[in-house]
């Protein structure tokens, strides 16, 4: 479907399906396939369209590209209203549900289902998530997207970590040129076996990460991890348990932290500031900057942590 299409519905109880073997002969971490074949071989593709399009109630499953995707450059204006809902996606050979987009006013992705293999369940770089059952991905279940990320929220979704070693469940990376302008919301997510650290963020102007329960994660990594490149962060009233240390923000002058429970220690009260970093290295909740002033402070005060950096 391609432009100048607009206003239109795929929808119905049906099966889409292509040639891809299912899981009963098919072995992921073996497969290989050609950026062409990622590239044409989808399920249901949308290109250059504007506004009003709402994909819902199939199944789409066996295919070699994305099962669902959409695409819009910005030569068609600001698109809207672009909706998938009600899918349910399996054994795909790359991402199962994937926006492509830049700025997009009313981009929603919920209430689908994403099991057996995919590359990854969702990558969507704006827009909404929410009410998702996301399970057997290779890589993150979801992740923004590699280039440019705009406003997103990700809300109360099942997410199950993917089968590859050191992949987060969910990754929010924006390029390293982008402007650092846009927050993303993550909230009310039911997250467990992560295979990398839970949440991670790098690179985008805010993410608010809030009641989120983390369960299962690596020994060496963190239920939430936050970069040096993301300006500004809250980590509130998250609940983590079964996984290795809790929580971490590279730059603890314009971070908010406090009310989380459970993984390695009791509950962090104290906002992230110069005045709290006594007490995060006694609790073992985070260490500090690793340049400038603060990690100077920071090495006084706790030297051992401060050497042992982000992963100690």
């Amino acid at each position: 479907i391609a432009t100048p299409a607009y206003g239109f519905k795929v929808f119905g109880t049906g099966k889409i399906y292509g040639d891809l073997p299912g899981t009963t002969t098919f072995d992921p971490a073996t497969w290989t396939t050609t950026n062409a074949d990622m590239q044409n071989l989808k399920g249901i593709g949308v290109w250059e369209t504007s506004r009003d399009v709402h994909i819902s109630g199939v199944a789409v499953s066996r295919f070699k590209g994305e099962a669902v995707y959409y695409h819009s450059p910005q030569s068609v204006g600001v698109p809207r209203n672009i909706v998938f809902e009600g899918l349910h996606v399996f054994d795909v050979g790359f991402n199962a549900l994937n926006f492509n987009a830049g700025a997009l006013e009313g981009a929603v992705v919920r209430g689908c289902i994403v099991d057996g293999f995919s590359g990854q369940c969702i990558e969507m770089s704006c827009g909404l998530m929410e009410n998702n059952d996301l399970s057997g991905s290779i890589g993150s279940p979801i992740q923004t997207g590699g280039g440019g990320v705009f406003d997103v929220t990700i809300r109360h979704n099942k997410i199950k970590g993917g089968s590859l070693a050191d992949h987060s469940a969910i990754s929010i990376i924006g390029a390293s040129t982008n402007p650092l302008t846009k927050t993303v919301n993550v909230y009310g997510n039911d997250i467990f076996e992560s295979t990398g650290h839970a949440i991670y963020a790098a690179f985008v102007g805010r993410v608010n990460v809030h009641d989120n329960h983390i369960n299962g994660y690596p020994a060496n990594r963190y239920g939430v991890f936050i970069e040096s490149s993301v300006p500004h962060a809250e980590v509130v009233n998250n609940n983590l348990k079964n996984g290795g240390k809790t929580v971490f923000c590279d730059d603890l002058t314009k971070s908010v932290i406090r009310g989380n429970t459970g993984g390695d220690t009791a509950t962090l009260n104290d906002e992230a500031s110069d005045r709290g970093i006594a007490r995060m290295f006694a609790t073992g909740w985070m260490v500090c900057n690793r340049a400038g002033a603060l990690a100077r402070e920071c090495s006084a005060q706790g030297p051992a942590r401060a050497r042992a950096g982000a992963l100690g």
